[in-house]
């Protein structure tokens, strides 16, 4: 590869403009090398430092669009002439799912919140441009987009960029330094204008909540600001815990969040991605060495596009082993069809009888102490389950508590998301794939408990157990049935089967789904027609509440009335399939973030979630940063707020009553 270009590829050039006519630099950008008009037209790549450049100069480079390059004298310019080879492919059933009700608003746009204490010389414009760029580079569909020519039609498409400088800018881009709180940040990602589109499938945001001399990079507005100025945010719950002092004079906090749309992938490639990035920036490595890394992956990228190896990860259902002939698929669909026949759940949270007003998501949170999360890690232990069947077990008694015996009869029901990467096939069935871990590879599973808790129990020996001590009891039951359902589901043989055939399902709701929503988005924007004048002899108009009624259809339905009447066979009634709330159970993510790698940064705090849907909820357990955490987000004007909060308040106390005392 050429050192010294004869001159600078023209798509380098338009990627430069239109970063620059974005006004997406931040100011700090301003004491770094600039490219004059003249170097575009030199036989070398001219790079002068500002301060060198006279200010007619600089506003004609200004004025021509061309970028601030965050680039360090040790990066090698790039050959214009190497390929850009463009790659797609169609989304799988899963993803597609996942994409469709995404379009309009952004529902189920994933993103994780990571606080942390750190020096603010780690986050420099260009070292986190650097980073991200390397991070995108090295995964493909966070700088692919999305094309969609109808819903079935809706694919992948990534070019690799056309250099290391121009995958700098597409970080740049896609990237944002602000001044913001925890609250506020999350708040704006949930609640604002969606931040993702068909065109930005990855964005990262590093926010200081107070300005600072060592951090001026930081923005005080966000891009945001203006859209939300007439925005009413509604506050979010109380979290219940605050956020820990800095551990040095030197370090400063931050609020770190990763957005991916669900379509690209699941929660644990945002936070695999996140251990990372905080790796990366942290490292020994100079703002030249990582710029250095950028170089080399996209090297990297270039020479896979020569292999012909599509680099866009193969979807989650190309993954599983294929079904072999019709018999297969037949069972497949017979087996997936009674898996579905025994979820029965009559319970769910109630809804206000009226529209209270857009979705609005809140997201309470609550931090255990770290010697309270040992105490509860342990007790699950010593009754033979994890945290994560003792938390199916903890909504059980919460909303029987609530709900004091009502509908008693039908049973609770509550899904969970399950990670099939442990399930899937180590080589894949259909030649060589990318090794990136950005693909969606989620499943279902549903656990099925009673809706009432017992005030007295009978022992085996003719005793008596009530009260408290016959609630614990049927409680680590309960916790114990939940372990039984997960472990009989995940090592059921027909597992990846089930998820199959379940993609394929949710694949076509969502596309009907999809329908209706166009639908009533393209009626929204209509304007109202004024009614039609009335006209005599015709019946219609005078009545548009009446049909047209033809001759043929006159006479077919009088013999239809005069024919003797057919006594109707009586259908046995569907059994309610309701689920009263989704869980998403992370495990300990301690295990995911490898703190000892980056000791100059404290992370203290995890926010996951996603735009859920109006009306919609989810409640996450996981383990970070020693402590043991739950996180509700929850659509505040698509539930009764009463209900929720005794709920969330149920769990917190639950887990003190039940798993530490």
């Amino acid at each position: 590869m050429s050192t010294k270009p004869t001159s600078l590829g023209l798509a380098e050039h338009e990627m430069a403009t239109t970063a620059m006519a974005n006004g997406l630099l931040p100011p700090a950008f301003s004491q770094l090398p600039l490219l004059t008009p003249s170097a575009l037209q030199a036989d070398a790549l001219e790079v002068l430092p500002r301060q060198s450049l006279s200010g007619e100069d600089i506003a004609s480079a200004t004025e021509s669009g061309l970028p601030i390059l965050a680039l360090g004298e040790s990066l090698q310019p790039i050959d214009a002439g190497a390929p850009a080879h463009q790659w797609e492919r169609q989304l799988g059933d899963s993803e597609l799912s996942y994409y469709l009700p995404s379009r309009h608003e952004g529902i189920n746009d994933m993103f994780v919140h990571i606080g942390f204490h750190g020096p603010a010389a780690l986050f420099t414009p260009r070292r986190v441009t650097a980073v991200w760029a390397i991070l995108r580079t090295r995964h493909p569909l966070l700088g692919a987009r999305i094309e969609s020519t109808s819903y079935d039609d809706v694919r992948f498409v990534y070019k690799p960029p056309e250099s290391a400088a121009a995958a700098i800018n597409s970080a740049r881009n896609n990237m944002e330094l602000r001044i913001q709180s925890k609250d506020d940040l999350v708040n704006t990602y949930l609640n604002g204008p969606r931040t993702l589109s068909n065109d930005r499938l990855s964005y990262v945001v590093v926010a200081t909540p107070h300005e600072s001399a060592d951090f001026p990079f930081a923005t005080q507005h966000n891009k945001l600001a203006a859209a939300l100025k007439n925005l009413s945010l509604l506050p979010p719950m109380p979290s219940l815990q605050h956020f820990p002092a800095a551990n040095s004079a030197s370090s400063q906090e931050f609020h770190y969040l990763l957005a991916a749309p669900h379509c690209l992938g699941d929660g644990m490639a945002l936070y695999r991605m996140s251990d990372e990035f905080f790796e990366l920036i942290a490292s020994d490595n100079s703002d030249e060495d990582l710029e250095q890394l950028v170089q080399q992956e996209w090297e990297r990228a270039v020479a896979s596009s020569k292999e012909s190896i599509n680099p866009i990860p193969r979807p989650l259902e190309e993954r599983m082993p294929p079904l072999k002939g019709r018999f297969a698929q037949a069972v497949e669909r017979v087996d997936y069809a009674r898996s579905q026949e025994r979820l029965i759940g009559g319970h769910s949270f109630p809804r206000p009888k009226s529209k209270q007003g857009p979705r609005h998501i809140v997201f309470p949170t609550y931090a255990f102490p770290p010697d309270k999360s040992k105490k509860v890690i342990t007790t699950c232990k010593a009754h033979g389950v994890s945290f994560s069947h003792a938390l199916f077990a903890l909504c059980n008694i919460a909303w029987a508590r609530m709900s004091q015996g009502a509908k008693s009869e039908q049973p609770m029901m509550m899904y969970s998301a399950l990670n099939l990467r442990p399930y899937l096939p180590s080589q894949p069935a259909q030649g060589p794939v990318s090794d990136s871990y950005w693909f969606l590879s989620i499943g279902y599973f549903n656990v099925v408990l009673p809706s009432f808790f017992p005030k007295v129990l009978l022992t085996a020996e003719g005793g008596r157990v009530e009260g408290s001590d016959a609630e614990k009891r049927i409680f680590w039951h309960r916790a114990r049935e939940s372990k039984r359902q997960t472990s009989k589901y995940v090592g059921d043989a027909m597992l990846l089967a089930r998820s199959r055939a379940m993609g394929r399902e949710r694949a076509a709701r969502a596309k009907i789904w999809a329908r209706e929503d166009d639908a009533a988005l393209d009626a929204a924007q209509k304007p109202v027609p004024t009614p039609p004048t009335q006209l005599s002899g015709s019946g219609n108009r005078a009545n548009p509440a009446t049909p047209a009624v033809s001759a043929t259809t006159t006479a077919t339905t009088a013999a239809a009335a005069a024919a003797p009447v057919q006594t109707p066979k009586l259908a046995t009634p569907k059994p309610p399939s309701v689920a009263l709330v989704g869980l998403s159970l992370l495990g300990d993510l301690d295990r995911v973030f490898h703190h000892g790698r980056y000791q100059r940064l404290t992370l203290h705090h995890l926010t996951p979630g996603s735009r859920v849907r109006g009306g919609g909820t989810l409640l996450f357990g996981y383990t970070f940063a020693g402590k043991l955490w739950l996180n509700l987000p929850w659509d505040a004007n698509g539930f009764d707020r009463d209900t929720i909060e005794s709920f969330w308040d149920g769990l917190v106390r639950g887990v003190d009553e039940l798993l530490v005392k």
